[in-house]
């Protein structure tokens, strides 16, 4: 059996520096590699059909199963990490849209509020330059028509006004 597993170890580093399926070693009944001898075995991997020969690629296919097996459930995992994290995302963007739109509606209002403030200040203030041309006019008057604005305000005090 010592044959078999120096084969094996040596058609493993043989595959591990690329000679996949290229491989061929010639052993000695002794059970050592030799490039020739009278006792010789050509072991071409894939190309073998001895049990032993089978057995080792059904190895070594169960190993690489079981590796992709794993290699798939950590990808999954990481999957499953990103979608929680998307998720977890998702909801804090929920959260702070919906936090900007209670403030978007709340400054709406007082938008609104300050808007008509403005608004009636401003007609305020059309009306007070209004009385205030309107007196602005009335001195003018007075200083050169002394006596008619003295008239009117008579009159204006005798209709109660």
């Amino acid at each position: 059996m010592a044959f078999f597993e120096e084969l094996e170890v040596t058609i493993h580093e043989e595959l591990d520096r690329g000679n996949h399926g290229h491989t061929s070693l010639i052993v000695s009944s002794g059970g050592k590699s030799s490039p020739s001898g009278s006792d010789t075995y050509n072991a071409t991997y894939g190309n073998s059909t001895s049990d032993e020969d089978q057995q080792m690629v059904d190895d070594r296919k169960q190993r690489r199963m079981l590796s992709n097996r794993e290699s798939a459930r950590r990808s999954r995992l990481r999957k499953q990490q990103h979608l929680d994290e998307l998720r977890s995302h998702v909801a804090q963007l929920r959260a702070q849209n919906s936090q900007m739109l209670s403030s978007f509606s709340l400054t709406s209002k007082h938008y609104a509020q300050v808007a008509e403030e403005n608004r009636i200040l401003r007609s305020e203030a059309i009306n007070m330059s209004h009385q205030l041309q309107s007196l602005h006019d009335a001195m003018v008057l007075s200083r050169h028509h002394p006596i008619e604005l003295a008239h009117n305000e008579e009159i204006s005090q005798s209709l109660g006004g």
